[in-house]
């Protein structure tokens, strides 16, 4: 087993069109399988960010919208995307019903709101996104990646590389 590995990036301050840009950039680079938490409050840009992943992603942006009711989404794209919100989850075995791990394979990308609970459960290729609300227009953006194949999947994006 490989040795521990753990990187972060601050992105600092950036617009909500820079965080649409960042996840449509990351989304052309995504290959299947990963998988995506996104952390942050209500309106802190979560589904912001993922219409952009959708984009990148071949998916029309329009299709996106916060799966809050749904709790899952999935959108066809170049790679399926699998919108999930687990706000309104509340317990942990109201989560292994949901059995997202079998929904992820190399033909699909998935994002997952408010993963808190779910966490635990995400093993391999995935990226923490935390996203702080800091204005009206500009959020506070962290990374981190606790793979390698992300790492270098990461290093290639402009909003990264330029940090």
């Amino acid at each position: 087993m490989e040795g521990s590995f753990e990187k972060i990036y601050e992105l600092g301050k950036v617009s909500q069109r820079k965080l649409v840009a960042f996840g449509e950039e990351l989304g052309r680079v995504l290959t299947g399988g990963e998988t995506i938490l996104l952390y942050g409050e209500i309106g802190a840009g979560k589904t912001t960010f993922v219409r952009g992943l959708a984009s990148g992603l071949e998916v029309p942006e329009a299709l996106v919208r916060s799966p809050t009711f749904n709790i899952v989404n999935t959108y066809p794209g170049r790679l399926d995307l699998i919108h999930v919100d687990l706000y309104r989850i509340h317990c942990e075995e109201e989560i292994v019903d949901l059995a997202l791990e079998d929904l992820l394979d190399d033909n699909t990308v998935m994002a997952i709101e408010w993963p808190e609970k779910y966490s635990k459960y995400v093993t391999g290729n995935s990226l923490q996104i935390h996203i702080e609300h800091v204005s009206e227009e500009e959020r506070d953006v962290v990374l981190m990646v606790r793979d390698r194949e992300m790492d270098l999947k990461l290093s290639i994006l402009n909003l990264v590389s330029n940090r």
